[in-house]
């Protein structure tokens, strides 16, 4: 039969309240004798009710004082019992938590040994079970170019490292690229133990290598265009080919705004036009050509400046030049040519057929240029045509950098998250391990060969214990051997819930301990034991045991009904085809029929103390049951979706739940019903 082990731990703590009383009955008999012996002619009985209104008063507020100290003291060992068994409950949920993360997780010793590994970052690496555990990880999980990097970081004392890129060893086909992320743990300046937070990057990088090299190869052919190309905004010169900087003079490709405007204004001749029209189009977003001269130190240059607007995060202008010189010096010789055939004209009965010859010969050489002219400008058109499809081009490997660019945010975002969320672990850790020192039950923790690994202040200082040693060294009788023997052997075979009264011996004298035993799930194998110092407990037992026989009958009918009630309840939940599931108030399964069993997969012996959530895989459950609490409600309906028990689909449950009052109506615990629906075709 399950026993709860809250009513255990306030049954051990009564025997605070009965000693108090038995100190204030003791205090009170002896003030009566005293009273006797000190006052003449006068009466035992008298000074036991009767004994002065100043000596009566006296005595109640001792009795008071002592049952008040006693309360007082009750009261802080049930809060003690409550707060270990919250710990118990939250160290257990987040080992799950931490084992069964998404992320991929490496704990690290002082030697940087791989002494635990997730299941994500074992599948990341490829390893199987616990091949990786106690490995250098240096050697063990990166390639020898990064050794020497990586245990630099590892040994750094800085918490904040910057996110870099290393490529991981794994067991496949694809390299694995990864960026880790550290959290450490000092004492007295030295790193004990550290985290890694490996987060796989490798697609990313893949397509990150395979933009830069189309981005590269694009750069490259409009680098080598004879044709001068430039795209800037108002902070800086993003782009400008050989051609551009040749004709300016620039210093280096990318420069700022304000350096470029100071060149333009260098070499062209109507620089004010120029400036103007890009400060506009910047402005409008409105394309403008400009019709300038550009002095380079040799011989003036008549070009068509092009600006256009260029889509970027900010405003920007794309800028090109088209060099006229031949077509302006050609426009000379026709202007020339024009102011000769008006002085022809003035003496046009002389010259009349001098101007007819040069009538015809500027015509030819006019029909000349429109035809050079109009070949130069569908050249200038197919260059057009290019310098659009290049911009659509590097419009569209922008966008694919923004891309790129965005996903990179997100990535650091979660490093972020999941620094915070170490740091809180790290938080967490540290509270438990000052809970493990500063609490004042022994604890103990123990192989399947009763080895002692570990023991609290607490153990060693009640039962004089020492870690590595065999726990049988410290109890003598055979039979406590032997329940030494089947409390290990029960938690071996997880069948251990009831508590075992150990007598052991320190200093000459014989110290009982009632022992409660648990099966940790890391390390394997291992099992923790708690348990209450009752030697004053068992003492004032053996003198009410005379006491207690004369009860022991009536007990007996007492336990009797107690177990036909028991069993017409079990009689009962077992012919309820639903399933029905009890709680504590801890919210800890205590029950459950077969119905429930088969429904959700697991056995009652499984899920027995753990929490409710551990067998009803859905987070609402637990709101649901808060509410029901709170509330105090009767036949509290809502449905829940959970896994089968083959983990390979759902179903949905129709749940009530009921919370359960003893005869004092106080809360006890929870009546969970489980409904299974059907599901439809």
């Amino acid at each position: 039969m399950a026993v709860d082990e809250s009513m255990l731990r306030n049954t051990g703590h009564c025997w605070v309240l009965k000693l108090g009383g038995l100190m204030a009955v003791v205090y009170w008999l002896i003030a009566t004798v005293r009273s006797t012996v000190l006052i003449e002619d006068s009466s035992f009985l008298v000074n036991l009710y009767n004994p002065g209104l100043w000596d009566l008063l006296l005595r109640i507020l001792t009795v008071v004082g002592i049952l008040g100290v006693s309360v007082l003291i009750h009261r802080r060992h049930s809060a003690v019992d409550a707060e270990r068994a919250l710990l118990e409950e939250q160290l257990g949920s987040m080992k799950y938590m931490l084992e069964e993360a998404d992320y991929p997780i490496i704990h690290l010793d002082q030697q940087l040994r791989i002494t635990n590994i997730n299941k994500a970052a074992a599948s990341l690496a490829g390893a199987k079970g616990d091949e990786l555990n106690y490995q250098y990880i240096v050697p063990a999980l990166f390639y020898s170019e990064d050794h020497e990097e990586i245990k630099a970081l590892l040994e750094d004392t800085r918490t904040e490292t910057e996110a870099k890129v290393y490529r991981l060893k794994v067991r496949r086909v694809q390299p694995c690229h990864v960026t880790i992320r550290l959290a450490k743990e000092f004492v007295a300046g030295k790193i004990t133990q550290q985290l890694l937070f490996l987060t796989d990057v490798s697609d990313a990088t893949a397509r990150l290598n395979a933009a830069e090299k189309r981005i590269a190869g694009i750069l490259d052919q409009v680098a080598n265009h004879p044709l001068p190309v430039a795209v800037f905004d108002l902070k800086h010169v993003h782009f400008a080919n050989h051609a551009m900087q040749n004709m300016f003079a620039m210093p280096e490709p990318a420069v700022s705004y304000e350096k470029l405007m100071e060149l333009i204004k260098s070499v062209c001749g109507d620089c004010e036009t120029l400036v103007t029209a890009i400060a506009e189009t910047l402005k409008d977003n409105t394309a403008r050509d400009v019709t300038t001269v550009i002095n380079d130190g040799e011989q003036p240059q008549h070009v068509i400046v092009h600006v256009r607007p260029y889509e970027l995060q900010d405003a920007a202008v794309l800028m090109w030049i088209e060099d006229t010189t031949e077509l302006a010096a050609k426009d000379n010789v026709i202007n020339q040519l024009e102011q000769d055939l008006e002085l022809l004209r003035k003496n046009e009965s002389d010259l009349r057929a001098e101007y007819q010859q040069h009538t015809e010969k500027c015509s030819e050489e006019r029909h000349r240029l429109l035809e050079q002219l109009s070949s130069e400008q569908q050249q200038a058109v197919r260059l057009s045509a290019e310098l659009e499809a290049t911009t659509q081009r590097i419009a569209l490997l922008e966008q694919q950098i923004k891309q790129q660019a965005e996903n990179s945010r997100q990535f650091q975002e979660q490093i972020i998250q999941l620094r915070q969320d170490n740091t809180s672990l790290t938080n967490s850790i540290t509270q438990m391990q000052f809970q493990w020192e500063a609490m004042q039950l022994p604890i103990m923790q123990v192989d399947q060969e009763g080895r002692l690994i570990k023991a609290n202040p607490a153990a060693r200082t009640l039962l004089g214990i020492k870690e590595d040693t065999l726990l049988q060294s410290y109890v003598i009788k055979d039979e406590q051997l032997n329940k030494l023997a089947a409390l290990l052997q029960g938690m071996v075979n997880e069948t251990q819930r009831f508590p075992v009264e150990l007598e052991f011996y320190y200093n000459g004298q014989q110290v009982t301990v009632n022992c409660y035993g648990i099966k940790l799930h890391k390390p394997e194998d291992q099992f923790l034991l708690y348990g209450y110092d009752i030697t004053t407990y068992k003492q004032a037992q053996t003198e009410l045991a005379m006491t207690l026989d004369n009860n022991r009958f009536e007990l007996e009918d007492v336990l009797n009904e107690t177990e036909i009630e028991r069993e017409r309840m079990n009689a009962i939940l077992a012919g309820i085809n639903d399933g029905i599931v009890i709680t504590d108030m801890y919210n800890r399964v205590i029950k459950m029929n077969p119905a429930a069993e088969d429904m959700l997969g697991i056995r009652l012996s499984q899920a027995l103390e753990r929490p409710v959530h551990f067998i009803i895989r859905n987070p609402e459950i637990i709101g649901h049951i808060q509410q029901t609490v709170r509330e105090r409600l009767y036949n509290h309906k809502f449905t829940l979706t959970i896994p089968e028990p083959d983990a390979q689909s759902t179903m949905s449950l129709a749940c009530s739940t009921t919370v359960i009052h003893d005869r004092n109506l106080y809360d006890q615990g929870v009546i969970i019903q489980l409904h299974k629906l059907a599901t439809e075709a």
